[in-house]
C-alpha cells in the first residue's frame, strides 16, 4: 500500500476522471475482491509523444488511462479491461469496457501471458460487465 504513494506511481489525470469513472471502478474492484477473495489489478497510463507536457520535468500528461482486472480464482476465470479518456469521465463504468487485447495493443504490454494459452486468450479477447458481480 506505501508503495502506491511513490511520486513515481503519480500521473497527471483529470479531476472528473479521478473523482467520477476512476473512484467508482476502484470501489467495484474493492468488492470483487470480496466476491471472488483475490484479483489482479493492472492499470496505468497511455501516453503519446505529441501530448501535452506541464512543469519545469516536463511531466507528459496521458491521454488515456487503463486498467486490466484478473480474477484468477472465480470459475470460470475471468477478466475485463477499462479504458478511459483523460476527462471528465461520467458515463456508466460499462462504457469504459474494452478488451484486454485492445489495451495489450494500445501499450506493448502482455499482461497475462504466464497462464495457460487457451485461458489467456478466452478472457483477453472477451470483455462482459455484466459477468461480474454487482
Amino acid at each position: 500500500m506505501k508503495e502506491s504513494f511513490y511520486f513515481s506511481n503519480i500521473c497527471p489525470q483529470h479531476p472528473q476522471l479521478n473523482r467520477r469513472a476512476w473512484k467508482e471502478l476502484e470501489e467495484k474492484i474493492r468488492s470483487w475482491v470480496v466476491t471472488d477473495s483475490a484479483v489482479i489489478v493492472i492499470c496505468g497510463p497511455i501516453v503519446d509523444s505529441k501530448r501535452q507536457k506541464i512543469g519545469n520535468n516536463n511531466v507528459s500528461i496521458p491521454k488515456q488511462f487503463f486498467k486490466v482486472i484478473l480474477s484468477p480464482f472465480a470459475q470460470p476465470t475471468r477478466a475485463i479491461g477499462f479504458l478511459f479518456p483523460n476527462e471528465h469521465a461520467t458515463a456508466p463504468l460499462p462504457n469504459y469496457v474494452v478488451t484486454i487485447d485492445s489495451i495489450e495493443s494500445l501499450t506493448g504490454l502482455d499482461f497475462f501471458s504466464p497462464l495457460p494459452d487457451d485461458i489467456e486468450n478466452r478472457i483477453e479477447s472477451h470483455s462482459d460487465y455484466r459477468e461480474w458481480p454487482e
